[in-house]
C-alpha cells in the first residue's frame, strides 16, 4: 500500500503569512506523508485545526541535510492529486490531470 501521495498544493485566499512562505519556499509539489508517520489521514490540532504533513521534493535548502518537511492547515491550502488516464486500450500514453483532493471518488 502506498502510503505517501504526491500533491500539488496552493494557498487558500485567507491562509496565514507562514503558509504562504512555506509554499513559496518549498512548493509547489511535495509528498503527502501524513499516512506514512501517523497512520491517518490527517491530524486534528488546537491550533491549526485539521492538518497534513507534507515533504518538499525540492533539493534542501543550503546548510539543510533534509528536504523541508511540516504540517500544514487544510484550512489554509488547496491541495489536488494527479490521476491517470489512457484515452483508449491502445492507448501508449495516459492523459494526467490534476484533480483536487476534496474531489477524489466523484
Amino acid at each position: 500500500m502506498n502510503e505517501t501521495l504526491e500533491v500539488k498544493v496552493a494557498a487558500t485566499p485567507n491562509a496565514s503569512a507562514r503558509t504562504k512562505n512555506r509554499l513559496r519556499e518549498h512548493g509547489p509539489i511535495f509528498k503527502d506523508v501524513t499516512r506514512l508517520n501517523t497512520g491517518r489521514d490527517l491530524r486534528h490540532d488546537e491550533k491549526l485545526g485539521d492538518c497534513v504533513l507534507l515533504r518538499s521534493l525540492n533539493k534542501p535548502q543550503l546548510g539543510w541535510a533534509q528536504p523541508w518537511i511540516g504540517w500544514l492547515s487544510l484550512d489554509e491550502i488547496d491541495m489536488w492529486v494527479e490521476r491517470f488516464s489512457w484515452p483508449s486500450h491502445e492507448a501508449v500514453e495516459c492523459e494526467v490531470t490534476w484533480v483536487k483532493r476534496d474531489d477524489i471518488g466523484e
